[in-house]
């Protein structure tokens, strides 16, 4: 008896060895090209340095720690087990608690046009346009849900035979998983509440951005003063009211360079700038890109002649 329980505890340790080994590493970033993902682990991811977007979708999820994510002009609580989807041309930022890190995972599809993306796109449409862009998975799904991002970091590692095939199975199988759980929670639970003022004020830019827009101006139809009200919109949003601005005017032009063949000056025009030049400015230091650049990225079918 004592032999076949020494067996037993040989085994499990084995067995956590095993285990161990196969574990991604506590940081991780794996870019490929093939498979079309960017694949991150981060053990101590801190606060966004600023709100940004990007050219492709991205899926994030909270594997420890929690954070407060502004998703374009809405706030939600991430916590552990929470996963958010974020599509193309979406203004976001994670804010930690002070001084706090948190676990992160991230997936990034590099080129939304691929063949690879083409099947799980309206999956991914459907979980943006009926749910909540944050969905909180419960105990028993968490498990499944990370074991799934330590599976695809490791296929991504390994590189074994059929690995790309194996990967976008995962992946697909995350998002529809994530899209079960919305559809049992309840729309909006995991939103939190901005100052009505603010919150008003949100929806009075997203009609207006193309109009000549200034601090005094936004303030007046608050009935508060200038100084006053930078103040609680910074508090409230945690980016100062001329980057928000900015940032929504940044975030039309994506929409129209992905749709649209309409010249780079005349969007520019459309979405409130004063200047070609300002625009290109700003657009680079947002996306990290040209707007030419963006548009080749996200609008195939546009050839400049």
């Amino acid at each position: 008896m004592r032999k076949k329980v020494v067996q037993l505890l040989s085994n499990y340790e084995k067995n956590v060895q095993i285990l161990f080994i196969v574990m991604l590493p506590p940081d991780i970033r794996i870019e490929d090209e093939v498979c079309n993902l960017r694949f991150i682990r981060k053990s101590r991811a801190t606060t966004n340095p600023e709100r940004h977007f990007h050219s492709s979708w991205e899926f994030l999820y909270v594997a420890s720690g929690s954070r407060t994510f502004f998703y374009r002009s809405a706030t939600y609580a991430m916590g552990e087990g929470a996963i958010a989807i974020i599509p193309p041309g979406i203004l976001h930022r994670g804010l930690n608690q002070k001084g706090e890190t948190c676990e992160l995972y991230n997936i990034y599809v590099l080129d939304q046009n691929n063949p690879l993306f083409s099947s799980l796109l309206p999956l991914c449409v459907s979980w943006v346009e009926q749910h909540d862009p944050v969905i909180q998975f419960d105990e028993k799904s968490r498990y499944e849900v990370e074991s799934l991002f330590q599976s695809m970091g490791m296929e991504l590692q390994r590189k074994e035979p059929w690995y790309v095939q194996v990967v976008w199975a995962q992946l697909a199988l995350l998002v529809a998983l994530s899209c079960r759980s919305a559809a049992q929670a309840q729309r909006g639970t995991g939103q939190q509440q901005l100052d009505p003022r603010i919150q008003e004020t949100l929806h009075w830019i997203d009609l207006h951005y193309a109009e000549p827009i200034d601090l005094e101006r936004v303030a007046q139809q608050t009935s508060m003063s200038p100084a006053y009200f930078s103040k609680l919109f910074y508090r409230t949003t945690q980016i100062h009211f001329h980057e928000y601005l900015a940032s929504v005017r940044i975030q039309r032009a994506c929409s129209l360079l992905a749709t649209t063949r309409e010249p780079v000056y005349r969007i520019a025009e459309r979405c409130g700038f004063g200047s070609v030049t300002q625009f290109g400015r700003l657009f680079r230091q947002l996306t990290g890109q040209h707007p030419l650049e963006y548009r080749r990225k996200t609008n195939p079918q546009y050839t400049s002649t």
